[in-house]
């Protein structure tokens, strides 16, 4: 059986490329063989601020400042619930892989929890311009599940850790 050889592990702070070779876990519920990879978090900050450079401007010019405002926060919103989805599974990947699961449904709960509380809150508030906020989120969200399955579909993962060497 011909299997690729694994990726130089990274530090627990490093952010490796998807150019870096295969990212190996450990499938046994035992901590990874191989640092995770978090580029994608880069490209998808990447992708939120070339939305906010023109979807800013733009509704600025089409609406008002403030729906312009609500743009930009939404897309805030966006890109600060993946990238700490993104690092807290990543963090919990390297004390145990068994532990990523329930670390990505807790912080998908609570922080769908936390944007519900402050959607409710401020459901009645006239300053808040709707539409732009929950079209941005919307827009926002599509744009980092594309840059998540770029990652999945380009970068080579393996599914079962690689045999020792």
């Amino acid at each position: 059986m011909n299997v690729p050889e694994a990726a130089e592990p990274v530090g627990p702070d490093a952010v490796s490329s998807p150019a870096a070779g295969p990212v190996a876990g450990g499938a046994t519920g035992g901590g990874p063989s191989v640092g995770w990879d978090l580029s994608h978090v880069r490209a998808g900050l990447l992708t939120t601020g070339a939305l906010a450079a023109v979807g800013v401007p733009l509704i600025w010019l089409l609406l008002d400042g403030r729906a312009a405002a609500w743009v930009l926060a939404g897309l805030a919103i966006v890109a600060v619930f993946f990238s700490v989805s993104a690092y807290a599974v990543a963090a919990a990947g390297r004390v145990s892989d068994s532990l990523t699961m329930p670390v990505a449904l807790g912080t998908y709960v609570l922080k769908i929890g936390l944007l519900g509380v402050l959607l409710v809150a401020l459901r009645d508030e006239p300053w808040v311009d709707r539409r732009p906020f929950g079209l941005a989120i919307a827009i926002g969200t599509v744009a980092w599940t594309v840059v998540h399955a770029r990652r999945v579909w380009t970068t080579q993962l393996y599914y079962v850790d690689p045999p020792p060497r």
